[in-house]
C-alpha cells in the first residue's frame, strides 16, 4: 500500500484512504470515532472480517471489522 494514499487514526487505529475521511470545520476526521490525528507510519496492518469468532480480535480488544494498524508512530 503506498503510503501516502493510507493514513491510520491514531485512536482507533483504522487504516483509511484520505478519500474515506470526513472534512469537516476545515479539518479530516475519522468517519469511526471521530478523531482528528493521524498519521501515515504505520506497520503491520490486520484485516479483521469476523470478530466475534476471531481470537486475535478478542486480544487486541477489536469488535467492529475492519482493516487495523497494530504497529503506530504519532
Amino acid at each position: 500500500m503506498p503510503r501516502k494514499t493510507y493514513v491510520v487514526c491514531t485512536k482507533c487505529k483504522r487504516v483509511l484512504s484520505r478519500r474515506e475521511l470526513i472534512f469537516r470545520d476545515n479539518r479530516n476526521i475519522c468517519p469511526f470515532c471521530g478523531n482528528d490525528k493521524f498519521t501515515t507510519s504505520f506497520s503491520n496492518i490486520i484485516l479483521i472480517i469476523d470478530p466475534k469468532e476471531s481470537n486475535i480480535a478478542k486480544s487486541i480488544k477489536k469488535n467492529k471489522r475492519g482493516l487495523f494498524a497494530l504497529t503506530v508512530e504519532a
